[in-house]
């Protein structure tokens, strides 16, 4: 039987190791002549026109704004207050700046308020970085959204001492009023109410 597991053992090995010299050989070498691959098409300049695609209001970074979204990508190298313009109607101008977005296809003016109606007026002239122009002037009036209510405590957790007559602090967006309900732990099990 030990003859035979040896038998066995060996000719295993001489399958793995014996067998042809293709698998010794070296991989063929890279020459220099290799071709760079190509950029990928993402990376070429847009040819479109300097066109207004749409002005609306849109959310940025936990924030909403207006946003003006072009065909093709801003030139940064131009004031663009000039070309931009927001008003409420009855109280003129609003104060703020308009900013080139992270995609430079859009520019935004982050400085509104909830359910305010504002007049925006993008006028000729804009230039985009692929040399073009804006030649038609597009302006739109939008109602923003009102915010949505919510209810949150200016705190992770408090703990209210007998006798603490301040309250407990609350801030809430678009309600007049909240009910809350507070409840007493039992001195015994405040450690086991603590640790949840």
């Amino acid at each position: 039987m030990a003859a035979r597991s040896l038998l066995l053992i060996c000719t295993l090995l001489f399958g793995l190791f014996g067998c042809g010299e293709k698998a010794a050989e070296a991989p063929p070498a890279v020459t220099s002549e290799a071709t760079p691959p190509k950029a990928v098409a993402s990376s070429e300049p847009n040819t479109l026109a300097m066109t207004v695609l749409d002005i609306g209001e849109r959310n940025r970074d936990g924030k909403n704004g207006i946003a003006v979204t072009l065909a093709t990508e801003v030139d940064p190298g131009q004031d663009i207050q000039p070309y931009f313009q927001i008003q409420r109607p009855q109280e003129g101008k609003v104060e703020g700046g308009w900013v080139i977005g992270d995609d430079p296809k859009q520019v935004w003016f982050m400085n509104i308020e909830p359910q305010v109606q504002y007049q925006i007026a993008v006028n000729p002239g804009l230039r985009g970085m692929n040399g073009t122009v804006l030649t038609e002037a597009k302006s739109a009036t939008i109602e923003t959204r009102p915010l949505q209510p919510s209810v949150n405590f200016d705190s992770k957790g408090t703990v209210l001492p007998l006798g603490y007559a301040s309250g407990l602090p609350v801030v809430t967006v678009n309600i007049a009023a909240i009910d809350v309900d507070f409840f007493r732990i039992k001195d015994s099990q405040l450690t086991e109410f603590l640790a949840q």
